[in-house]
């Protein structure tokens, strides 16, 4: 087997995978201060800002939280960095406080996302596969869950500013894919729009209709995956996970035929170095530096172990 062909697949595998949280140490940007006579004064704007900023979060959670229950038809304008309407959908939105979430997307393809308080599924019949994620790790990249959490973990993950009422959310996480996430809100609680902006400036915005306040079953935000479909469960270990979900798909793409000559020694503990590091950007060179650096000859018996193991 040619290396060319191992990794056209680890490529193929690092475009599959989205990490919300990578495990480690934030890069923390340095700021110098250089403080002045007039700038002491400047030194109390700061401490007013910080102040809006806790303000403005306090006052969109009251503001959600008077509305306990949310039915709505959604639709849903996609926008390209230039301004460019890209796409329009619709769907529904259902909300039940604390913590409960769902929303169906219908058009152009059916998708859904479905919190149960603990676990975030996101659904794809299209591709037939499942992400189940903790909230706690999906809030990050996945904000719509905010609507209906009191959870301060959640909240302290975002900075907020208000424009009347509209309220600006903006990850304080420079690994996050969005850029901000807007709520309009009045002050009646009543769910007017949201959107959010990813970094590369494609906005996605949701305008609410036929809005209801009826009583809805807890039911309703369970999710069990239909049978058949494929499941990435990123609530596992992260680094097993990957590699988990790596191989499984391997085998099912290729039916391991062109492993066959592969012997990939090397221990569990070969991995662990991964869970300090984890990014999408470096997933395909730690499988080349790791996968394409073993003996290329006899059975690939210990590979397909990893999969029991695992």
């Amino acid at each position: 087997m040619k290396k060319t062909s191992l990794k056209l697949f680890t490529n193929s595998l690092a475009r599959l995978f989205t990490y919300h949280e990578a495990v480690g140490k934030a890069n923390v940007q340095k700021t110098t201060f250089f403080v002045t006579a007039l700038g002491l004064a400047g030194l109390g704007l700061i401490g007013f800002s910080n102040t809006a900023f806790a303000d403005a979060a306090s006052e969109l959670q009251s503001r959600l939280s008077q509305v306990n229950v949310l039915s709505a038809e959604f639709s849903q304008t996609v926008t390209s960095a230039g301004g460019k309407n890209v796409q329009q959908g619709s769907g529904k939105i259902q909300i039940k406080r604390p913590n409960l979430f769902r929303m169906d997307t219908k058009s152009p393809q059916e998708t859904q996302i479905i919190a149960d308080g603990k676990t975030l599924w996101y659904y794809d019949p299209f591709v037939q596969q499942v992400t189940a994620q903790w909230v706690k790790d999906a809030v990050n990249n996945t904000p719509f869950v905010l609507l209906t959490s009191d959870d301060k973990s959640h909240w302290n993950q975002y900075s907020v500013s208000q424009q009347a009422d509209t309220f600006v959310l903006k990850p304080k996480s420079t690994k996050s894919n969005i850029k901000q996430f807007d709520i309009r809100v009045d002050a009646s609680g009543v769910l007017r729009n949201f959107s959010t902006t990813e970094k590369d400036g494609q906005t996605n915005l949701y305008v609410l209709r036929n809005i209801t306040n009826q009583s809805l079953p807890n039911n309703l935000f369970q999710f069990n995956p239909p049978k058949g479909v494929e499941l990435d469960d990123q609530r596992k270990n992260k680094v097993w996970g990957v590699i988990d979900y790596a191989l499984n798909f391997y085998f099912k793409c290729f039916n391991g035929k062109i492993m066959a000559n592969l012997d990939f020694d090397f221990s569990e503990n070969d991995f662990r170095p991964l869970a300090a590091r984890m990014r999408p950007t470096n997933l395909d060179q730690y499988l080349v530096n790791h996968i394409l650096s073993v003996k290329v000859n006899r059975y690939a018996k210990r590979f397909k172990r990893v999969i029991f193991i695992l």
